[in-house]
Formats: structure tokens, C-alpha cells, sequence
């Protein structure tokens, strides 16, 4: 049984087999493409508290975070870049991120916010 089977099927798989692909490749290979990702600190004007988020696209994040479709900060419009920080791979960006909302990222937190003038404003170094 097994010879029988084993024969039908190799001359069902051999024209699958044999055909070769013409004219362009049809699996093309995957070439990563490196996007720079933003680790960035927004202020907000109405209750100069602090947001630290991260996008790749630093523009347009920052504009939907001032049009209100941002949940975290819809309510803390308007919102103003005080500093960003770029890096090569989205994994860099995120664990950037993480350490600046932790405990010990507070500290550098305030040092950046003293740097950019905010040193002395209410709530300053405080995150939501």
C-alpha cells in the first residue's frame, strides 16, 4: 500500500516540484528597514504635569496628543514638547521609556526638566 500511494504521489508532487518560478522572484527577501523611534516628554499647560511616551513618528504623535485623540491626555490639552530622544530600534525606545517612568528614572527626569527650564514650575518632575 505504501509503495502504491508512495508512487501516485510523486507524480502528483514532481510537476509542483520541477516548476521553476519565471520572471521575479516570487517570495522577495525581507530587508528590515530601520525606523527611529522617539522616546519624548510632553508638559501640559492646564495641569503642568508631565507625560513620557514613545512613537516613531514624533509629529504626528504629538499633534493627535494636542487634537485630543491621545486617551492618557485628552483631558490635559494643550500639550508642548519639552525634549526627545531618538533611537535605532523600537526595543531601545521602550526600555528608555520604562526607565524614565520608573523610580530611579525620576531623578534623570528632573535633571532633563531643570535642563529645559522647568525646574522651578509647579509640579515639575511629576509624571501621569
Amino acid at each position: 500500500m505504501s509503495s502504491a500511494v508512495g508512487a501516485w504521489l510523486s507524480l502528483v508532487e514532481r510537476p509542483v516540484r520541477d516548476r521553476e518560478a519565471v520572471g521575479s522572484n516570487p517570495i522577495a527577501p525581507t530587508i528590515p528597514i530601520a525606523v527611529p523611534h522617539h522616546v519624548y516628554l510632553l508638559h501640559s499647560a492646564k495641569d503642568g504635569k508631565h507625560y513620557i511616551g514613545c512613537t516613531n513618528d514624533l509629529k504626528d504623535r504629538l499633534r493627535r496628543h494636542n487634537r485630543g485623540q491621545v486617551r492618557a491626555t485628552k483631558h490635559r490639552t494643550p500639550l508642548r514638547l519639552i525634549c526627545s530622544e531618538t533611537f535605532e530600534t523600537s526595543e531601545q525606545a521602550y526600555a528608555r521609556e520604562k526607565f524614565l517612568k520608573s523610580w530611579a528614572g525620576r531623578i534623570e527626569l528632573t535633571k532633563i526638566l531643570k535642563l529645559a527650564g522647568r525646574g522651578s514650575a509647579p509640579n515639575a518632575g511629576k509624571l501621569a
